[in-house]
């Protein structure tokens, strides 16, 4: 096929205790045209559903912003701790993305 662009997939892992920087994520930019970044991130936000916002996530959601990129998530929590007191809130509410969120462009 020609005239498609090149889709690059990159699978990552950030341990909790490690800094997101925003010069990783631009990194990934360079890869292809197109990106798809799947993982953990240690990136809780509360614009993703998260009960708070830790500083990956903050830094997340600010890079996302200059960038112009999108988080997706999933609908249902990923963790649940053993400890019943620190699992997901009950009433959580998986964000509903309308059709031209869910759709790629």
């Amino acid at each position: 096929m020609t005239g498609h662009g090149i889709l690059t997939l990159v699978s990552g892992y950030l341990p909790p205790k490690k800094k997101l920087l925003r010069s990783d994520i631009e990194v990934l930019f360079t890869l292809g045209d197109a990106i798809i970044l799947f993982g953990d991130l240690s990136s809780k936000s509360t614009h993703w559903n998260c009960k708070y916002s830790n500083r990956n996530g903050r830094k997340m959601v600010e890079v996302t912003e200059k960038l112009h990129f999108d988080v997706v998530t999933p609908f249902t929590p990923t963790y649940y701790p053993s400890n019943v007191n620190h699992r997901p809130d009950p009433k959580y509410r998986p964000h509903e993305r309308s059709s031209s969120e869910s759709e790629l462009h």
